[in-house]
């Protein structure tokens, strides 16, 4: 008799220790998957904002600072700010975006396991080609995948500069690579430029970096006049291998 408890208590024992082992695991593989947002932008109040903090009414001045985590493109929407913890919506008309809070330099990249849960599960993408094209606008990154919807694989990933706070690149859900050419000319009544390896998406463009001077803020900060540009031998590689149809996510 003593013997069979001994038995069960060890057997109690095994059971609890592969219990615990497993409890112990699971915080760690779920820390795999970090949490993805968008860019975020330093700004200023330019006018009065009356908002609700605990509970009470209060009127931020103009010259207020302010943090826009999630950014409104059009010109009279909203967008949602922080400030002091608390997160409210602020007429664009009453903001001045100042600067881009990209974290690639303080955080680094985002690492596999997030990248291949954003694609294939968190949002199961679907493109017209084998690939798809992840512009992350918080790392300055380009990422692109080869394969299909739910089984997406990491095949390059680039770094870029995405658009200024004044003509930021636009968060995209349905983007897709609509022509390419070796040398365009572009133009608009404020801007206009000739770059190379160019691949247009919804009135932007993915392409080599173009002109002299600033290619240390690649894969750091925003730079350009809403394209994404890169290096010479990203962008030849881009151009190369990814196909015209191929879908583009921009956030």
């Amino acid at each position: 008799m003593k013997a069979l408890q001994r038995i069960r208590g060890i057997l109690l024992l095994l059971v609890l220790t592969m219990g615990f082992a497993v409890f112990a695991q699971m915080p760690a593989q779920a820390a795999r998957i970090q949490k993805v947002h968008t860019i975020y932008w330093s700004a200023k109040l330019t006018d009065t904002v009356k908002v609700k903090i605990n509970g009470k009414k209060r009127k931020l001045q103009p010259g207020t600072d302010v943090v826009v985590i999630n950014r409104n493109y059009l010109q009279r929407g909203k967008s949602k700010v922080l400030y002091k913890g608390k997160k409210f919506k602020v007429k664009n008309t009453k903001l001045h975006f100042i600067a881009d809070l990209c974290t690639a330099v303080s955080e680094g990249d985002y690492n596999l396991d997030t990248k291949l849960h954003f694609v294939n599960k968190a949002h199961r993408f679907k493109s017209k080609t084998p690939y798809l094209v992840w512009i992350c606008l918080d790392k300055q990154r380009i990422n692109v995948f080869k394969g299909s919807m739910g089984n997406w694989v990491l095949v390059k990933r680039m770094k870029c500069s995405s658009g200024l706070a004044d003509s930021p690149t636009k968060v995209r859900w349905n983007g897709r690579i609509g022509f390419k050419e070796r040398v365009y000319s572009y133009s608009n009544p404020t801007f206009s430029a000739t770059v190379q390896y160019f691949n247009e998406f919804g009135g932007s463009g993915i392409h080599k970096w173009s002109g002299p001077g600033k290619e240390q803020l690649i894969g750091k900060h925003t730079a350009s006049h809403s394209c994404v540009r890169l290096g010479k031998a990203h962008a030849i590689w881009f151009y190369n291998t990814v196909p015209i149809g191929t879908r583009v996510v921009i956030y």
